[in-house]
């Protein structure tokens, strides 16, 4: 499901324990790089997009290439999706953000200059967009300033605040953040196992999809074979 941006303490369980502190092997819910990778295409995004009522007097341009989009990866886990994005090109910002502290101090440790240096030997590192990872609570306001991102992308998380307490306050408050964070070219990119109409509620406001949202754009993927 995708959609196109206009252009009291609310926690989410720790559902997962925190793996061993050696332990990097990554682990994509639902599906990994590879297979929504077709989805993944600022051409596309480019010809969907339209501004909402809410931002007509904005000027967001049309979506921009993968090496000037920033993105904004929500409940990241120890997910290989950031580090596959980048190999693909997306080297804009890449911010991914996770309420476990104990997961964000694992990827900052993988993901460190060795690893670029790898990925671009004889580049200089003060010239490359290295991924950010952020620990927050996605429930409560995130640490970024309005109209932050161009993409965000939000795989499972949707479906993990829907299974815990305060589900529809968490959820509609989350909406409200995607919304507020996302540029008016922008585009919330919702992966879900969830039927469409029962989703769709959630990101409306006042029974309006189209308050925070123009474009709505809804696929069906395959469930993958083999999980990394």
């Amino acid at each position: 499901m995708l959609g196109h941006e206009r252009s009291n303490e609310r926690r989410i369980p720790n559902l997962l324990l925190p793996l061993p502190s050696n332990d990097y092997r990554p682990h994509d819910w639902y599906q990994d790089y590879r297979g929504l990778r077709h989805l993944l295409n600022p051409t596309s995004f480019a010809a969907q997009s339209s501004k909402s009522s809410k931002q007509q007097q904005s000027t967001g341009g049309s979506f921009p290439s993968r090496d000037e989009c920033s993105t904004l990866i929500l409940g990241c886990g120890n997910s290989s999706f950031g580090e596959d994005m980048l190999r693909d090109g997306w080297t804009g910002k890449i911010v991914n953000v996770d309420f476990s502290s104990v997961v964000i101090e694992q990827m900052e440790s993988k993901y460190d200059d060795a690893f670029y240096e790898g990925l671009w030997p004889g580049k200089d590192g003060a010239t490359v967009n290295k991924m950010e990872y952020v620990c927050a609570d996605m429930t409560q306001e995130l640490p970024f300033s309005d109209e932050s991102f161009d993409l965000i992308v939000c795989k499972g998380s949707f479906d993990a605040i829907l299974c815990s307490a305060g589900s529809v306050a968490n959820i509609r408050f989350l909406t409200e953040e995607c919304a507020r964070l996302l540029t008016a070219r922008g585009v919330f990119f919702l992966v879900t196992h969830g039927n469409p109409d029962s989703r769709i509620v959630f990101l409306e406001y006042q029974n309006n999809i189209h308050y925070y949202w123009e474009g709505v754009n809804i696929q069906s993927v395959p469930r993958p074979l083999t999980q990394k």
